[in-house]
């Protein structure tokens, strides 16, 4: 897209022309959105390069936007801020130095048109351009590298080693094979090695660890932006060395002594970056790596003032960091002054709504741009085309920015229709363009005029996101530590206590340790891991332990089958009877429907277009409705509800919007009139909040049919609610209701379309296993534009709290303060006031009066407070976009599944969102503390931590689903095989053929067959066991080949066995063969042979006849065959070792040949 409008006008070619001569200029006149117009047209019609400067994150990720929107996604960088200063953290996410990381590479490479950043960012210590490009580990297919370097290499550039690359900076080497996850990748590569030759290089799948296609070459950049190679750190440690000799501090050495040993033994530490000034030599700023470009800066007044605010709060932190013995007094970052100073040097161009005096910048020219703001329509397109027309007629080129197709095609059909000019060439008249802009503009002297969607229609501004990195999947069992509990379905629940090796009938194999009460052991052998589930029954509880002798195992599963049979079968009933009910069949879309969804600002996510179908499919059908929608808050459920409610109403019929409390009826109040503010569509509340008058007459309202859309709480129930004609009702979150209250609703359901709302995720075997008795749609994908919470975890302090604080109010957002003690929460509120005295706090907390709980949460949600102090009350059912900074007070003291959803409380905006997990100063935390705020790292990353508070929350919405006493079950024999009999009934009630199971074949045969212990981590051989244990064909066995063969190399010995013994009993099984024993022939053994009879019994059932076993007999004269019984036999006369199991194969082959 070209943006030459204002090439023409003089004062722009006055602004080229002074950026040319290196003149200072004020360019006055301009706010918001137009400020990018102008950067856009300059980049676009001249060849400078472009640093924007402006006082805060929110703004600058505002003009990011909109100049990617103007100049495309790959030529425009954000260099963000980071919010902690070194020492005031102990973990911090990732994303944002990821970020930063992204940018300087676009720098390095010169593929960005404009950098956007804060002004404090300058005063930022950072990697020359010189070491940065050292930092590339550039890797081309058929070169050397040294194999033996790669390690030091990776870590060199903050590479983490791990068993399973799983995020970005993971990487792992298995034999000849390395597998990096690069900073700023969009995919993981792997990369084969042929002794120190690169043989391959290849995308791979994070979810599947399969390798995809295959690439020439590859840039690896760094993962952080302290690079340590070995001088710089050798460097480092002299520097600290002498530092740790002068010091006098008992603290600052500690901290050295403690930070020299993590330096020494390469371990990456979050505060490494404190030493910046020693590791780059006093380092460069921002500026100097960004010497070609042209600095903008936005309202210099304001940009003046922020960083003497940054600067003032920075020295009091670092005073009382210094004072704790958290950092040194090396200089973190450089002087305001001196980065001022460089700044009147460069070529400067200053952007200012008003002419006024600059402070500190000096000013060479000033240009005058009158740009004016475009006018707001909120939704009367009468007026907006009206408006479009007359500009058209002056001569004006008419720029509409849309966020989807369907507003396009609106407005194009609206323009034509009016017989208003479409745009060509640059010539008057009307284009569109697509993308978000925060707002539209006039600038007369160039008869330009831009107006933008969320102006024209009242609805937010849309925004693209790169959203969430998707994290890799993971099977329960094959995360397995020592000291996890494990069901094995015939025994019960144990103890995992590793993997051991045993040698059984001259083999070596590997088999499970499981122990048992009574100090019972279980050995179990790894093709027979199909047996054996990890106990997952929820977080914190610890199941009972079986015995190996008795049969309360047995008596457990048999009372757990007999009731989830039950509740099958009522589920069946429940199931059949609504389809043999006459319900309302609704039409199929009309425009109306497909102009209310075009109105929608976001773009859907395929889960969301799923479930959209689905509910319109079950509506348009003659039986009623009965759909239960999961996914969690934000995620998109109520968009899918209200286009259900919008095509009920649409035929006629009138709608009940039911949900468990106030706050919840009033949030979707807002957020259905906003929705429907186009349409003629009449929504009324009904809760306690209104008045008697004002119940009395929605009531009235919605007997006469007036009203369309009713949305209340239980109130909605009571005796007097009569619809005219209710043919839909939408139930959120169901489970929080009373029995009194969903007897109710069962009488209001008969006959109507029913959508059920949950934010509880439900797990996909669930899911799986009820198909057919429970219609259920997922939303399990994240919005685009939803960003990952920046999560922090901390020792508690006043001073870092307070500018968590003030930098959220300051960007217009509101906070979560998460404090879980009702006895003290007054006095923490005082503290709080104290601290911050112009800000608005409210207390709230499950002891406080229904009404005033409910009143103080709806202030807070209409803006009124500040700061929310509260308990964990605010863990579900709130959905405020607007708080996007949670502070959690002793986060060790919380699950890591309530750590996950109370941080699901932030981060519902296109805003980046901050949590700060605290603990309290100088305690010492309990390992599991400890390793709970540990896991939490994982969360951000998506990696198994993430999924392992996944699955605790994903029981609690089993047990919702399917009630209280099947959540006991579930505790009592583990998820896994809960859904595993669960399955079984549904199919024995449906009158499914019950697949047989495969006969048991026992092996003994004197082979090595196992995965070796240096080629995987325990965890990957449990899943790689439990893959080609449950194998049951040799297609998938290929596959699992496959796939060891792509992430591991060359396949040692020991390992081509296992997969040939799994192939021989695959074989066996489809054959009937009941045993393989493998006999030394000893004396041939005393003369130096390792000759061996190999003796194949039959099951009785087995299809093989005498006359099929002579036919083989003619071509192979090493058999024997005799009948022991009904048992057939085949003895194998002499076979050398090395050959057994090929012969076997052989065999097989044979008699499958002849039964075919």
């Amino acid at each position: 897209m070209n943006y030459t409008e204002l090439k023409s006008i003089p004062e722009f070619k006055e602004i080229e022309n002074n950026i040319k001569k290196k003149k200072r200029t004020l360019v006055y006149g301009l706010s918001g959105g137009q400020k990018s117009f102008l950067i856009a047209n300059l980049i676009q019609n001249t060849d400078i390069k472009i640093l924007f400067i402006n006082n805060n994150h929110s703004s600058s990720e505002k003009v990011m936007d909109e100049l990617k929107t103007y100049l495309g996604e790959d030529k425009v960088g954000l260099f963000p801020s980071n919010p902690l200063l070194p020492g005031e953290v102990d973990y911090r996410s990732k994303d944002l130095e990821l970020q930063r990381i992204e940018t300087l590479k676009g720098i390095i490479e010169g593929n960005l048109g404009v950098v956007v950043t804060q002004i404090q960012n300058l005063l930022e210590i950072l990697p020359s351009k010189e070491i940065l490009l050292e930092a590339q580990f550039k890797i081309k297919y058929n070169e050397d590298y040294p194999f033996s370097d790669i390690e030091e290499k990776l870590t060199e550039l903050g590479y983490i080693r791990a068993n399973l690359v799983e995020k970005r900076g993971d990487f792992s080497i298995r034999g000849s094979i390395v597998d990096i996850y690069p900073s700023v990748s969009i995919n993981p590569i792997r990369i084969e090695f042929f002794g120190d030759t690169v043989e391959s290089i290849r995308y791979f799948d994070l979810s599947s660890q399969r390798s995809r296609e295959t690439i020439e070459e590859i840039t690896i950049y760094p993962n952080t932006l302290n690079i340590l190679n070995k001088d710089r750190k050798s460097k480092l440690i002299n520097e600290l060395k002498t530092l740790l000799e002068s010091s006098k501090d008992i603290k600052i050495k500690q901290k050295i002594t403690r930070d020299l040993e993590r330096i020494e033994n390469n371990l990456v530490f979050e505060n490494l970056g404190q030493y910046s000034s020693i590791i780059y030599d006093g380092g460069v700023s921002l500026l100097d790596l960004l010497d070609e470009y042209v600095i903008v800066l936005d309202e210099p007044p304001f940009i003046k003032t922020e960083l003497e605010g940054w600067e003032k709060d920075y020295r009091e932190r670092l005073k009382h960091l210094i004072e704790k013995g958290e950092v040194t007094n090396i200089p973190l970052y450089f002087e305001s002054d001196k980065i001022i100073h460089k700044l009147n040097k460069k070529n400067l161009l200053y952007l200012c709504l008003l002419l006024r005096t600059l402070g500190p910048f000096q000013v060479d020219d000033t240009v005058s741009l009158p740009f004016r703001q475009a006018p707001v329509f909120a939704g009367n397109i009468e007026l907006f085309l009206k408006e479009v027309e007359k500009l058209v007629q002056e001569g004006y080129q008419v720029k509409i920015y849309y966020n989807n197709q369907e507003t396009k095609e609106n407005l194009t059909k609206e323009i034509t229709e009016r017989k208003i000019l479409l745009g060509d060439g640059g010539k008057p008249g009307v284009y569109f363009n697509q993308g978000p802009l925060e707002e539209g503009f006039i600038f007369d002297k160039g008869k330009i005029a831009c107006f933008v969607e969320s102006q024209i229609y009242k609805r937010v501004r849309g925004k693209k996101g790169k959203g969430i990195q998707q994290g890799i999947n993971i099977t329960d069992i094959s995360h397995l530590d020592i000291g996890d509990y494990v069901v094995h379905i015939n025994h019960g629940i144990g103890i995992f206590k590793g993997i051991i090796t045993l040698e059984v009938a001259g083999g070596k194999r590997d088999y499970i340790h499981v122990q048992y009460a009574g100090n019972d052991k279980l050995y179990i052998p790894t093709d027979q891991l199909h047996l054996l589930q990890k106990y997952v029954g929820g977080e914190g509880k610890e199941p009972k332990i079986y015995s190996l002798s008795g049969n309360e195992w047995l008596k457990t599963t048999q009372k757990a089958k007999k009731s989830i049979k039950n509740m099958a079968e009522n589920l069946l009933y429940l199931y059949a009877k609504r389809q043999n009910t006459q319900g309302f069949q609704f039409s199929p879309d009309s425009h109306w429907q497909s102009q209310f969804e075009g109105t929608f600002p976001y773009t859907e996510t395929e889960d969301q277009l799923t479930a959209i179908k689905e509910i319109k499919r079950d509506m348009e059908q003659p039986k009623p409705m009965d759909r239960l929608l999961c996914g969690d808050v934000g995620y998109g459920k109520t968009e899918v509800a209200m286009r259900a409610a919008m095509k009920a109403v649409l035929d006629g019929k009138q709608v009940a919007v039911l949900v468990p409390t106030t706050i919840l009826a009033q949030q979707h109040y807002k957020t259905f009139k906003e929705r429907f503010i186009d349409f003629p569509v009449n929504i009324d509340v009904f809760s306690r909040f209104r008045t008697k008058k004002q119940n009395e007459e929605g009531l009235l309202r919605l007997a006469t049919g007036i009203t369309d859309i009713a949305i209340g709480t239980h109130k909605l129930l009571q005796n007097n609610v009569v619809f005219k004609d209710l043919g839909l009702i939408i139930i959120d979150e169901e489970q929080r209701f009373g029995v009194a209250h969903k007897e109710k609703l069962k009488q209001l359901k008969v006959g109507v379309d029913v959508l059920t709302l949950t934010a509880t995720p439900i797990p996909r075997t669930l899911h799986m296993s009820m198909l057919g008795i429970r219609d259920l749609s997922v939303i399990e994908t994240p919005p685009e534009d939803r960003f990952p919470v920046q999560t922090y975890v901390l020792e508690y302090s006043d001073d870092i709290i307070i500018t968590a604080i003030k930098r959220e109010i300051e960007r217009g957002g509101q906070v979560y303060f998460l404090y879980n003690r009702v006895q003290t929460i007054e006095m923490m509120a005082n503290r709080l006031q104290s601290l911050l005295p112009d800000s608005r706090i409210a207390i709230a907390h499950g002891q406080m009066s229904e009404n005033k709980l409910e009143k103080t949460m709806l202030e807070f949600l209409e803006g009124e407070h500040d700061i929310l102090l509260s308990t964990t009350i605010i863990e579900t059912g709130l959905d405020i976009p607007n708080v996007n900074t949670l502070i959690i007070y002793d986060a060790d003291k919380f699950g890591l599944s309530q750590l996950y959803q109370l941080r699901g409380r932030v981060g519902r905006s296109n805003r980046i969102a901050y949590c700060y997990l605290t603990y309290q100063k100088d305690k010492v935390l309990t390992e599991v503390a400890q390793k709970r705020l540990q896991a939490i790292k994982e969360f951000t990353e998506l990696g198994s931590g993430f999924k392992i508070a996944m699955r605790d929350l994903e029981i609690r919405g089993a047990g919702n689903i399917l009630g209280v006493e099947q959540h006991g079950f579930i505790a009592s024999i583990g998820f896994d095989l809960y859904c595993q009999l669960l399955e079984e009934a549904i199919a024995e009630l449906k009158g499914q053929k019950k697949e047989e199971p495969l006969l048991e074949i026992t092996l003994e045969l004197p082979i090595d067959g196992f995965i070796p212990e240096k080629m995987m981590s325990k965890s990957l051989k449990i899943a790689f066991y439990r893959k080609i244990s449950t194998a049951n064909n040799l297609e998938r066995l290929e596959e699992i080949e496959e796939e060891l063969i792509d992430r591991f190399g060359e396949l040692p010995i020991e390992t081509v066995n296992l997969i040939d013994i799994a192939r021989i009993k695959i074989m066996g099984q489809k054959l009937q063969v009941k045993s393989i024993t493998a006999k030394s022939l000893g004396y041939l053994q005393k003369m130096g042979t390792s000759e061996y009879s190999v003796e194949i019994k039959f099951y009785p059932t087995g299809k093989i006849t005498g006359k099929d076993l002579l036919e083989i007999y003619q071509n192979n004269r090493n058999i024997n065959f005799t009948a022991k019984g009904h048992n057939l036999i085949i003895e194998l006369k002499k076979v050398e070792k090395s050959e057994l199991l090929g012969e076997i194969e052989k065999l097989f082959h044979q008699l499958f040949a002849v039964l075919n």
